[in-house]
């Protein structure tokens, strides 16, 4: 079941070279307001990965922050990304692409994503999922009616 906007509610911060290349755990109270941050998990998914990325870029919510987290895969992912990154990543607030160090199971890639994510906001994206444009903007103005609600699919 993806597609969930999660609020996150506890982070830790860690010095740079936990994750290596610049990258960052974000404090909660630090997070930056009304930014949704995209985490798309994907191992060996470059076959499906630019649809997703292209549902993503069609967002009529505009403050996302899109987080790849390729888990080592063995196909083309590295290359459909940076190529995909270079003609569409300025649409993002941030764009960033990790490719992890292993094979890590599937809840652990997520937490990666969930601490190095900036957002107020986040959504699980699946890299074979397409969205519909107003998905996020339909999530996003729920929570702000809603502000009990942590969790939205």
């Amino acid at each position: 079941a993806g597609g969930e906007i999660i609020i996150p509610k506890v982070s830790r911060r860690h010095s740079q070279s936990v994750l290596g290349g610049g990258i960052e755990i974000t404090l909660y109270q630090n997070r930056q307001q009304d930014l949704v941050s995209v985490v798309v998990p994907s191992y060996n998914y470059g076959n499906f990965l630019s649809e997703a990325l292209e549902g993503l870029k069609k967002q009529t919510y505009k403050k996302i922050e899109l987080i790849i987290l390729d888990d080592c895969s063995t196909d083309r992912t590295s290359n459909i990304v940076t190529k995909w990154q270079q003609i569409n990543g300025s649409r993002f607030e941030n764009f960033v692409y990790l490719r992890l160090p292993r094979r890590l199971p599937p809840e652990w890639v997520l937490n990666i994503g969930f601490i190095i994510s900036q957002g107020e906001y986040i959504v699980i994206h699946d890299a074979d999922d397409i969205s519909h444009q107003d998905k996020i903007k339909k999530q996003y103005q729920w929570l702000l009616i809603h502000p009990e609600t942590s969790a939205v699919g």
